[in-house]
């Protein structure tokens, strides 16, 4: 009898282990969202024929509620923002105080804008272009009559296009191109325009049929008429290909490599209609278990890139200071919330020009991670650019830049 109590006990822990280690092996990791697409209103000025996100309603949140979501994604490792809709700029008071809340409250790495053009005004920039890292705009043809009939605009779109390059240029801010790829645009030839206007991103995607938002004649749109195959749309990429500044996105991976937050802080999953619940109910871990969304996709179509603008008035100064390891690879391990007027050091590899940027300050951190064969490593001093190159004597190769800016929010590229 004692035996069999023996064996009943040991199979009754056997279980109760066997059922937590399950649990342990199974427990997702959780999601981090680095790069967020708030499309914060449905309300648009033009009538694009394939715009997947159309106005069903125009429920807008309030920005108190607007603020905690947001600060839900920043605890929850969100270091990029996205506005979008609609039309942002149909708001523009508001964007002025979402973009100036994520940078100076949230400290984001990168605050953007993607905008039709055509409510971006001199004003607004003068107000919130210090907050903004980069403006896309769309422009799906260089050929008027083509705009028209995909709905961008009535025949003054190119020269909005103009005007918006001119005022991120204006304004230190980072003029990007967003480009849908469709059957009425993909014979088109835009190199010359794309090398006039010489954006620093330009994005091209092949036109996307999202189901239950225009997927039908029973939708408010219906963009079946607007899809191309596969093939038409690497004939398109295969004209472009040789800018440096083209990044291609075809269906496949544009449905499970974006984090879409709508009008209701709620995620959508691209390519299905369907919405998670909002993070303000149910947080953001919660919410994003029930998004499709696929890192590996996320890295493949470059969603990390360069996407902070230089600060302003910064200056370059160049010395050589080293006997340094030339198979030490270093870079910085950025975070955003690094104390003010630090001095940052950023070491990088022989690919990427090795960087010094200064700021003069008082506050002391010094960090050092390593990864695989490689050695990441960020440094935070106090000192000039003597002591710079004293406490760097043993890391990096020769030939620094340094940028010194006396105001915080300095970036690691």
């Amino acid at each position: 009898m004692a035996l069999y109590l023996v064996a009943c006990l040991v199979t009754l822990v056997v279980l109760v282990l066997a059922i937590r280690i399950g649990g342990w092996l199974s427990r997702k990791s959780p999601f981090v969202p680095l790069s967020v697409h708030y499309m914060f209103t449905r309300r648009c000025n033009y009538e694009c024929g394939f715009c997947f996100h159309t106005e069903k309603t125009c429920h807008i949140e309030s920005f108190e509620n607007m603020q905690r979501g947001l600060w839900m994604l920043r605890r929850a490792g969100m270091k990029k923002i996205n506005f979008a809709g609609g039309e942002p700029l149909l708001y523009p008071q508001l964007l002025s105080k979402l973009v100036a809340f994520c940078k100076k409250e949230l400290g984001l790495e990168s605050v953007s804008i993607v905008t039709n053009g055509s409510k971006l005004t001199e004003r607004f920039m003068a107000d919130a272009a210090r907050y903004i890292d980069i403006i896309a705009v769309l422009c799906d043809s260089f050929d008027e009559q083509v705009n028209i009939r995909i709905g961008r605009g009535k025949g003054a779109h190119l020269a909005q296009v103009q005007e918006v390059a001119q005022l991120c240029r204006k304004y230190g801010v980072k003029f990007k191109i967003n480009t849908v790829v469709n059957r009425y645009n993909m014979h088109e030839d835009m190199n010359e325009h794309i090398q006039a206007l010489q954006p620093t991103r330009w994005k091209v995607f092949q036109v996307l049929v999202v189901e239950g938002e225009h997927d039908s004649d029973k939708t408010i749109r219906d963009a079946r008429r607007f899809q191309i195959t596969d093939d038409e749309f690497q004939q398109f990429c295969d004209r472009h290909s040789h800018n440096k500044c083209f990044v291609p996105e075809s269906n496949r991976v544009m449905r499970s490599s974006y984090l879409i937050l709508d009008e209701y802080m709620r995620f959508l999953n691209k390519g299905v209609g369907e919405p998670t619940e909002s993070i303000l109910d149910v947080g953001v871990q919660r919410a994003l278990e029930h998004v499709y969304w696929d890192q590996n996709s996320f890295y493949e179509r470059g969603g990390i890139y360069d996407w902070s603008k230089e600060p302003e008035g910064y200056n370059n100064i160049q010395f050589d200071k080293a006997d340094f390891k030339k198979s030490m690879y270093l870079i910085c391990i950025y975070d955003s919330f690094y104390p003010p007027n630090a001095l940052k050091i950023i070491l990088r590899s022989d690919i990427i020009q090795n960087q010094v940027r200064l700021h003069p300050g008082t506050n002391t951190i010094s960090t050092a991670v390593a990864i695989s064969d490689k050695i990441f490593t960020c440094l935070w001093l106090d000192g000039s650019a003597d002591d710079i190159c004293n406490a760097c004597d043993r890391l990096a190769d020769p030939g620094w830049i340094i940028h010194s800016h006396p105001a915080n929010g300095m970036q690691a590229q």
